[in-house]
């Protein structure tokens, strides 16, 4: 059975993505009005000398000259405006391959800070940038959880220990110490301040 992800919103991060998709078509547009401007400008003076220096003496010839310079204009513009829309919508599509991963990671973090217990692993579309990212949060999340355990069934085996010897012992006062020290190597350990506290 395959595990076919979608989604359903192109705009996951609309800062983002709108960011480098309107920035990336901006250059283009930049650089096709550009383009635009200098061959508008050289048609136009191509069709305005012939008719300056008389090459085109016909006044009819002349007005078809001045309409096809207005035509060729109108849709160099149309023809930019067109481009900048779909340089628009293919930086959306694929910012989306970037910015999915990272909004789906940054969740699924921030799920785990609040304790949250995931028995999946995170998985990203095939097609997403940014696999080797999953790959290092769920090998750092199946370290902590396998570390976890230990800590658990070490304090789980200690207990279960301390708690046997209390019930066939007669050294009661001897058993408390043991659980006293067991408990104080419990404190020690939650006392430890890792580097991820207070980030």
């Amino acid at each position: 059975m395959k595990n076919h992800q979608t989604r359903k919103k192109f705009l996951i991060h609309h800062k983002f993505q709108l960011k480098y998709s309107l920035g990336f078509a901006s250059i283009v547009a930049l650089t096709a009005v550009l383009f635009g401007y200098l061959a508008q400008n050289s048609i136009e003076k191509t069709l305005m000398g012939a008719i300056r220096t008389g090459a085109v003496d016909s006044p009819v010839i002349s007005s078809l000259f001045e309409g096809q310079a207005a035509w060729i204009s109108i849709h160099i513009f149309m023809l930019l405006s067109l481009l900048c829309l779909v340089l628009v919508i293919l930086g959306v599509l694929a910012t989306h391959r970037i910015a999915g991963p990272l909004f789906s990671l940054n969740r699924r973090m921030q799920e785990t800070a609040l304790g949250k217990y995931f028995e999946k692993p995170l998985q990203f579309r095939k097609t997403d940038e940014f696999q080797e990212l999953a790959k290092s949060y769920n090998k750092l999340m199946s370290s902590l959880q396998s570390k976890r355990k230990q800590e658990l069934q070490f304090v789980h085996d200690e207990l279960k220990s301390i708690l046997d010897n209390f019930q066939k012992s007669d050294k009661r006062d001897e058993e408390v110490h043991h659980l006293e020290e067991t408990l104080h190597k419990i404190e020690k350990q939650l006392s430890m301040r890792s580097d991820y506290e207070g980030k």
